[in-house]
């Protein structure tokens, strides 16, 4: 695999900056991901094997807060050919495992919804008439062996402003995040790595529907794509984030009673104190706007109880934790001894099947909802050599509803009128995690068109 290239854009190179970025000291491009360590692995092990590649920089393999070896590491070697010289190598065994290796991304890409995935193809905007696929093959060949290069075309042949590459490995893919821009013809493309249909839920926020079903029509709305070209008949898709909300948007379902396109169904709401003492809420009336109906009185009081009730400190649903992505070989023995280096454990299971055999999830419920809070905020968390998948265990009634088991970072927030503003919002929700943005949708008069997005960090 040939070594890597930076790809600048012709102005810094012009201006004489382009040394800086193509330095070979620069951090990032030395730096390594190492996942699935053994718990005996020690930061001398891993530099001195990995030593054996290049000069190591820097070797630290992170732990928790007792100490232990939380699985996985990073690594800096002296110069970014040695990194490109270790993944020539792959697999690596260390410690009688095999480990997971990858180019470490800067945060902010790292931070994107498909940021942690591991994938050989990826998505490519900005795909103008005069791009050909012999100019992408000859641009991108350089960071890895390409198997497919697509420009998507609609039925009559006419360019859907963007393409797919698909490289013989997931490096190929990593390098060419790595290093953006990309820039051929002066045109700067948008790369992303393209999400296999069956991760979709788990890296996008779908909208409801009026029956609590999720619209799987919003995943492929033209209007949310660049150029509004649409991905039904593939097997991945990409949303541009400029593109989530730029056109009204449509809930679509056979049964929806709301005949406007862009009005979302009927739906009765109950406030919280914390934002009935908005101006908002100090109407004794409340007129019904973009088709949402209200509630107050007796009924919030009761529901005002029982938000009290679920939020108290011994309520066992806050101290319950789900965690997916067990190996068949861990235990309730293996699982308790890893979550009670966190706190004190009140119960812990392993679900099985009627044969006896792990059905590779369980329940783990702390004493306090405290400890949960630790353990969420320690992510990842890596057991028997598997990373695990920790979720907050939600109410049955709540896991009954069909979008509950979506892992995402964005919520959908119906009934906002025109007195309840963003920094409303932000004030009520900024104790459940620290939100990256939040938006009050609007239509193209200034008006409101009746519900928000938040999006926090995930952290």
């Amino acid at each position: 695999m040939a070594s890597s290239i930076a790809v600048v854009p012709s102005s810094l190179i012009e201006n004489g900056e382009s040394h800086h970025h193509e330095k070979v000291s620069l951090e990032q491009f030395r730096k390594l991901f190492i996942g699935g360590l053994t718990y005996t692995t020690t930061d001398e092990k891993l530099k001195e094997y990995c030593s054996t590649y290049g000069e190591v920089a820097e070797c630290v393999i992170m732990r928790d807060r007792e100490g232990r070896s939380r699985g996985f590491a990073f690594v800096s070697f002296k110069d970014r050919s040695m990194v490109d010289y270790f993944m020539e190598h792959r697999p690596h065994t260390l410690d009688g495992r095999k480990i997971e290796t990858k180019r470490a991304m800067p945060r902010d890409e790292a931070s994107k919804p498909e940021g942690q995935l591991t994938v050989k193809k990826m998505f490519i905007g900005g795909i103008k008439e005069d791009i050909t696929e012999d100019d992408l093959k000859s641009h991108f060949e350089k960071f890895g062996n390409i198997i497919e290069c697509n420009i998507m075309k609609d039925k009559d042949d006419k360019l859907r402003g963007f393409a797919f590459i698909t490289f013989d490995d997931y490096d190929g893919v990593d390098r060419c995040i790595l290093e953006k821009p990309h820039i051929i013809k002066d045109k700067e493309l948008d790369i992303r790595k393209a999400i296999p249909r069956e991760h979709i839920s788990r890296v996008y926020t779908p909208i409801p529907n009026n029956n609590n079903n999720i619209n799987s029509e919003f995943y492929y709305q033209p209007h949310l794509m660049i150029n509004n070209p649409t991905l039904s008949p593939l097997s991945y898709t990409y949303f541009h984030p400029s593109n989530y909300f730029s056109k009204p948007i449509p809930l679509m379902s056979t049964t929806n009673s709301c005949q406007q396109s862009n009005v979302l169904p009927p739906t009765t709401l109950f406030f919280p104190p914390e934002l009935s003492t908005n101006t908002y809420f100090s109407s004794p009336s409340l007129q019904t706007n973009n088709n949402i109906q209200y509630q107050t009185s007796n009924r919030k009081k009761i529901t005002n109880e029982q938000i009290s009730q679920s939020r108290s400190i011994n309520n066992e649903q806050h101290r319950k934790l789900f965690i997916g992505g067990l190996s068949f070989k861990t235990t309730d023995e293996t699982l308790r001894d890893y979550a009670r280096k966190f706190g004190e454990i009140s119960d812990c299971l392993v679900m099985k099947d009627q044969n006896g055999q792990s059905k590779c999830f369980g329940f783990v419920t702390f004493t306090d909802t405290k400890i949960v809070d630790e353990f969420m905020k320690q992510r990842p968390h890596i057991l028997d050599g598997r990373q695990i998948d920790p979720k907050r265990a939600m109410p049955r009634e709540e896991a009954n509803n069909d979008d509950i088991h979506l892992t995402v970072k964005k919520i959908f927030i119906g009934g906002i009128r025109d007195g309840l503003d963003e920094d409303t919002l932000r004030k009520y929700f900024e104790k459940y995690g620290n939100i990256n943005d939040c938006l009050v949708m609007h239509d193209k008069d200034g008006k409101t068109r009746g519900f928000a997005f938040i999006e926090f960090d995930g952290k």
